[in-house]
């Protein structure tokens, strides 16, 4: 019984660190959180009649990735110490104490799910509450948070943007496959659609509509049509009856644009000007000795240390499109065999977790578009997701 508590309150801790990005803070000072929490479990908790699946070949791909975009690229080896040391705990985690074990498997997404979802509460009481919900932000993350509200567990309105966009691929998808009846389909939908809206997150938005029109169109083809239809009709009508009267006022992705232009950021005014960049250093900046500041310090559009905020755009940027086309092929390769496996045989109820998987990477590959964190940025939602499909793939034998 003891042995199962603290077992449980590790993994708590561990998962809860990872989702959150706490690394280190006012809590842990010297020793990163997740090795407080991540190698305790392996260390005291494994067991050698476990089979373990040792994720090497990816481990290496990442660790190559993150060197050349900020070791080398940006000379940040602080950075790609703190993102190799996250990358690789979570790899521990999977080889080594989930193991084989279906059941320390299910309650690892259940905890990650879990934790989104409180994330989103908080955001929604981050509406109303702001001083008192930052504070608490503070309080749960142990360390400053950026005044980005709304926002949920998480130091800026960003990295939510991640977490919401793991849990709406994840929570619609799950419900569909597992084959639920429409009066759980139906609020779980609307929920996931109120968590775009209420934290300000077009991408998530996005993410959700390629979810749902990917899954719809993989399992029923043309059949899907009227009920995509059906979808899009009702999401119109929700927004204009029930939402439109707060499309001008609060905070909410439809005034979310105009905010950013009057804080001088048109998003598409800094994909252009970095293609330029591209088109000017057609081999990558690490090729040329040059790193973003150098590059765009006389380019108004990128005033501040704006990016283009499409973390592909920035890896290609640095890497040029030789090495960034073979590292994205290595990385994804097996994730994508998982994928397709998921795709094949989507009708199967019994697959609706590697299903929901699945679809909140593609989610939250679809935020990436959008924003400058990815999983070569270490980011605790991407890294869990990616280790999760690639576990579950080796337990069940798709990949080797």
């Amino acid at each position: 019984m003891v042995r199962k508590a603290v077992i449980i309150i590790l993994m708590l801790l561990y998962i809860y660190t990872l989702t959150f990005d706490i690394f280190l803070n006012t809590y842990f000072t010297k020793i990163p959180a997740p090795i407080i929490f991540g190698f305790p479990l392996v260390a005291l908790f494994f067991d050698k009649s476990i089979r373990s699946y040792w994720h090497g070949w990816e481990t290496l791909y990442f660790l190559l990735a993150i060197l050349f975009f900020y070791g080398i690229g940006q000379g940040d080896f602080k950075t790609f110490l703190v993102n190799a040391i996250v990358f690789g705990v979570c790899g521990f985690y999977f080889n080594f104490f989930v193991g084989h074990s279906t059941r320390r498997f299910n309650v690892s997404v259940l905890l990650f799910v879990g934790f989104l979802v409180a994330s989103a509460f908080v955001m929604f009481a981050d509406h109303q509450y702001t001083d008192r919900i930052d504070s608490l932000r503070i309080k749960l993350l142990g360390s400053i948070v950026v005044n980005q509200s709304p926002s949920g567990i998480s130091s800026t309105i960003f990295t939510f943007g991640y977490q919401a966009a793991a849990l709406v691929g994840f929570l619609f998808v799950f419900v569909l496959a597992a084959g639920r009846k429409w009066y759980v389909t139906a609020p779980v939908f609307l929920f996931c659609l109120i968590v775009a809206y209420y934290g300000m997150q077009r991408s998530v938005f996005i993410g959700l509509s390629v979810c749902t029109v990917l899954y719809f169109l993989v399992r029923y083809g043309l059949n899907a049509v009227p009920a995509l239809t059906g979808i899009t009709a009702c999401c119109v009508l929700f927004f204009l009856l029930v939402l439109h009267p707060y499309f001008s006022t609060g905070e909410n992705i439809f005034n979310k644009n105009s905010t950013n232009m009057e804080n001088g950021e048109n998003r598409q005014d800094l994909f252009f000007e970095n293609l330029k960049i591209c088109s000017d250093y057609p081999f990558g900046l690490i090729f040329y000795g040059k790193d973003w500041k150098e590059v765009t310090h006389k380019n108004p559009v990128f005033q501040d240390g704006l990016t283009s905020h499409n973390a592909y755009m920035m890896f290609f940027t640095y890497l040029g499109p030789v090495l960034t086309i073979i590292l994205l092929i290595l990385i994804f390769y097996n994730v994508g065999k998982v994928f397709q496996f998921a795709l094949v045989h989507i009708r199967k109820k019994e697959n609706a977790l590697l299903v929901a998987l699945c679809f909140a990477f593609v989610s939250i590959s679809v935020n990436a578009l959008f924003h400058n964190a990815w999983l070569a940025a270490a980011n605790g939602p991407s890294v869990f997701l990616y280790l999760a499909i690639l576990h579950y793939g080796r337990m069940t034998s798709i990949i080797s």
